[in-house]
């Protein structure tokens, strides 16, 4: 694969590509980056992170990518500034690097206004229908159906569990990602599901969640449609009027794509790197 390539593939990425130094200056962008945030590739270039995120200050920033040891990866989520002062949600994944002496922070950000959207729909939902079951039943079915639709637009698997772990609620993309159809998983378990080895664990995180009330992000594989697909899986409770616990609210994004990616462009980099060595 020549650099040429890899550019390409960056150029081609659903997501937001960047790069910026130990100072926080934009070194490099692609083109999706320059559609989300409203900017030129060449006025990014002269901004710094502290200028198109919220969050942290600048010299909390600092800091951080100071003390960053090079091999370090994170995801995390951040609010992104657009040019008109406009923001939205995002998630970010973000290594540090050395590259010709010079460390590095390479990222990619993700838009997850959707899957907000999304969160934020299954909680008023679920409190709409707590507090309206007895003489509302029209508009909760309305407000299910909106919530459904809602679900159902969004490119993440997003699930509804019980305090048990039986799932109540199963979006279409969680259908499409997995193979596995809303009407098999409803009422069922991870357990259930992909096995006691693979079930349980995943079973044992839930209920980490649940007793915590602690949000979780972590990736997980899992055997679907015939491979091994990457799962970038967040976790949190979903809690009644009251404060109660009820159930888990799960969000899912397939990255087996981005995995692989990531896997050529950092083989493609040690092959450079060695052969500049071999070279000089």
């Amino acid at each position: 694969m020549t650099p040429d390539s890899i550019r390409i593939l960056l150029e081609s990425a659903p997501d937001g590509y960047f790069v910026h130094d130990v100072e926080g200056r934009i070194l490099d962008v692609n083109e999706r980056s320059c559609i989300d945030l409203g900017y030129s590739r060449e006025h990014l270039l002269t901004k710094t992170i502290n200028d198109i995120s919220c969050g942290a200050t600048p010299a909390e920033n600092a800091a951080i990518w100071a003390n960053a040891p090079p091999g370090l990866s994170l995801t995390f989520r951040q609010v992104a500034k657009r040019s008109d002062g406009s923001t939205f949600p995002v998630e970010i994944s973000i290594t540090c690097q050395t590259i010709d002496e010079q460390k590095l922070f390479l990222g990619l950000a993700r838009d997850i206004s959707d899957r907000e959207a999304a969160r934020i729909a299954i909680e008023r939902s679920n409190s709409d229908l707590e507090y309206r079951v007895d003489d509302r039943t029209r508009e909760l079915r309305e407000a299910r159906e909106k919530l459904q639709a809602v679900m159902d637009s969004a490119h993440d698997a997003i699930l509804f569990q019980d305090r048990e772990g039986r799932y109540q609620v199963v979006s279409k993309s969680a259908e499409m990602l997995s193979g596995i159809r809303a009407s098999d998983a409803l009422g069922k378990t991870a357990i259930d599901l992909f096995g006691s080895d693979i079930g349980q664990r995943i079973r044992s995180e839930e209920e980490r969640v649940l007793s915590s009330g602690e949000t979780s992000t972590s990736e997980e594989s899992l055997p679907l449609l015939g491979e091994s697909k990457s799962f970038l899986t967040t976790r949190s409770v979903h809690r009644s009027p009251l404060g109660e616990v009820t159930g888990l609210v799960t969000i899912a994004r397939d990255v087996t794509d981005l995995k692989k990616n990531e896997q050529r462009i950092r083989q493609e980099h040690d092959r450079l790197m060695l052969a500049a060595s071999v070279g000089g």
